[in-house]
C-alpha cells in the first residue's frame, strides 16, 4: 500500500504562529478562563447560607452609611433564580422612630426576566409588617425624604418616557401588616391593621394605569381615620384631569372588616363594620360609565352616620354628590376623546342578584335633640334600623331610568315601625314611580 504524506502547512498549526501571539493568546485564555471560575466559584459560594449571610451584612453596613439612619437585615436567603426571602428587617426614619419593619418577605420571581424589563412575580408574600409615615409643619417634610434624597441625582433629566416594563403579577399575601400614616398638614391620623388580605391580578400595566384583580379577599381587618382640621386646597380653575385609570375586580370576598371615620370640622362620623361580604362583578368600566355586577350578599353588617346638620352641605368632607360630580367630570374628559360624535356615554350601573340580611343602619343629627312623643313615631333626625333584609334581581340604573325586581324588603326601626315584608316590581323614571304586584305585609297590615 501506497500512502502519501500531506504537507504541512504552518497555516493550519498553533505552533507556527509567532511567540508573541501565542503569549498574547495564552494570556487572553488564561483570563477568560479565570473570570468563568470565578463567576461560578461565586455562584456556586452564594448558594451557601454563610455567604448570603455575608451579603446580608453588607448591604445591611452600606446602606445604613448611606441613609445615615439604623437599618438591620436579619436574614437574606435566595437562590437567585426565582426565589428571594427577607426576614427581620427594620428601618428606622431619622429621628429614630419606626418607618418600616417587615418580619418576613418572600417573593417568588424570575430574576433573569429583569434583564429584559420584565417583571415576573407569581408569588409575594409579606407576614408581620409596620410602615410607619409622618408629615410634620410647617415645612412638609415626609418621614421618608431622605431615602429620596440619598438616592436622587440633581443632574439627572427628568425621564417623561413610558417605562417600557412589562408586569406579570400573581398571587399577593399580607398577613398582619399595620400601616400608620400621622400628617400634620392635613390634620389626618389614618390608622390601618390587616389580618389578611389575599389577592389574584389578572392584569397590570403602570404605564397605561392598568389594575385588574381576579379574586380579592379581606379579612380581620380595621381602618380609622381621623382628622382635625380642615385639608387645605389649592384654588385651580383648570379642568378636571380624565380619568384615565382602568381597574377590574371579579369576585371580593370581605370577612370582619370595620372602617371608621371621624372629621372634627366637619362634625362627620362614619363607622361600618361588615361581618361577611362577596361581590362578583362581570365588568367593571369606570372610564365608560359601565358597572355589571353579578350578585351581592351582604350579612351580619352595621353602617353608621352622624353630622351636624348646621354645618353646610360645602364644607363637608364626606360629601356623596360632590364626589360623583367630580367623577362624572372626570369620566367626561376621558371619554371625550374615545366616544364617537353624537354618542355620549351615560352611567349604567346593573346588579343581577343581591341577598343582603342582618344589616343595621344608623343616622344621627348632632344638634337635633332626640323627638319625645306621647305615640311612637319615626324620629327623621335620629334613625335606627335593625335585621335589614333586602332581596332583589335584575336592578339597573342609568341617568333617567331604575328598575328592579324587590323579592324581599324587611326590617324594623327602633321606634316600633316594622315592615315584614316589601314585594314589588319597581320602576321609576323621569315622569313616574312604579310599583307593580304591589305586596306589603307589617304586622297589622296588609296591602
Amino acid at each position: 500500500m501506497i500512502q502519501f504524506a500531506r504537507p504541512e502547512n504552518p497555516r493550519y498549526t498553533f505552533s507556527a504562529l509567532p511567540l508573541v501571539l501565542r503569549r498574547v493568546l495564552y494570556v487572553v485564555f488564561g483570563l477568560l478562563g479565570l473570570v468563568l471560575l470565578l463567576v461560578v466559584g461565586v455562584v456556586i459560594a452564594l448558594q451557601f447560607d454563610g455567604t448570603q449571610d455575608f451579603v446580608a451584612r453588607k448591604a445591611e453596613s452600606y446602606l445604613r452609611d448611606k441613609l445615615k439612619t439604623d437599618v438591620r437585615i436579619g436574614r437574606f436567603r435566595t437562590d437567585f433564580r426565582h426565589a428571594l426571602n427577607l426576614d427581620d428587617v427594620y428601618l428606622a426614619d431619622q429621628r429614630r422612630d419606626t418607618l418600616l419593619a417587615v418580619g418576613h418577605l418572600g417573593v417568588s420571581l424570575d430574576l433573569w426576566a429583569l434583564i429584559h424589563k420584565q417583571v415576573s412575580i407569581s408569588s409575594l408574600e409579606l407576614t408581620d409588617g409596620r410602615v410607619r409615615l409622618t408629615r410634620t409643619e410647617p415645612d412638609s417634610v415626609n418621614n421618608y425624604d431622605f431615602i429620596v434624597r440619598a438616592f436622587a441625582d440633581p443632574a439627572a433629566p427628568v425621564d417623561t418616557t413610558a417605562s417600557g416594563i412589562k408586569y406579570n403579577i400573581g398571587d399577593v399575601r399580607l398577613a398582619r401588616v399595620y400601616f400608620t400614616q400621622l400628617d400634620a398638614v392635613t390634620g389626618t391620623d389614618t390608622r390601618a391593621r390587616i389580618g389578611l388580605a389575599v389577592i389574584n391580578m389578572e392584569a397590570v400595566d403602570v404605564d397605561k394605569s392598568v389594575y385588574k384583580v381576579d379574586k380579592a379577599a379581606l379579612r380581620r381587618t380595621a381602618i380609622s381615620i381621623r382628622q382635625t382640621k380642615t385639608a387645605p386646597e389649592v384654588a385651580s380653575s383648570a379642568p378636571p384631569a380624565p380619568l384615565t385609570v382602568q381597574v377590574g375586580l371579579r369576585e371580593l370576598t370581605l370577612d370582619s372588616v370595620a372602617f371608621s371615620y371621624r372629621n372634627a370640622p366637619g362634625a362627620q362620623y362614619i363607622a361600618t363594620t361588615i361581618g361577611q361580604a362577596a361581590i362578583t362583578a362581570r365588568n367593571i368600566d369606570l372610564q365608560r360609565q359601565r358597572v355589571d355586577l353579578q350578585k351581592l350578599t351582604l350579612t351580619k353588617t352595621t353602617f353608621a352616620y352622624a353630622q351636624n346638620e348646621a354645618v353646610p352641605v360645602a364644607q363637608r368632607v364626606v360629601n356623596p354628590a360632590e364626589l360623583v360630580r367630580k367623577l362624572d367630570a372626570a369620566t367626561d374628559q376621558a371619554r371625550a376623546a374615545t366616544a364617537a360624535p353624537g354618542q355620549p356615554l351615560r352611567w349604567r350601573v346593573t346588579l343581577e342578584e343581591s341577598a343582603i340580611s342582618g344589616l343595621a343602619v344608623k343616622f344621627d343629627n348632632f344638634n337635633q335633640p332626640r323627638q319625645r312623643t306621647r305615640l311612637p313615631a319615626l324620629d327623621y333626625n335620629h334613625l335606627d334600623f335593625t335585621d335589614l333584609v333586602l332581596n332583589t334581581r335584575n336592578f339597573a340604573f342609568s341617568e333617567n331610568r331604575t328598575t328592579a325586581l324587590v323579592d324581599n324588603l324587611a326590617g324594623r326601626e327602633s321606634s316600633g315601625f316594622r315592615v315584614d315584608s316589601w314585594r314589588a316590581a319597581v320602576v321609576y323614571d323621569s315622569v313616574q314611580i312604579r310599583l307593580d304586584s304591589l305586596d306589603l305585609i307589617t304586622p297589622h297590615t296588609r296591602i
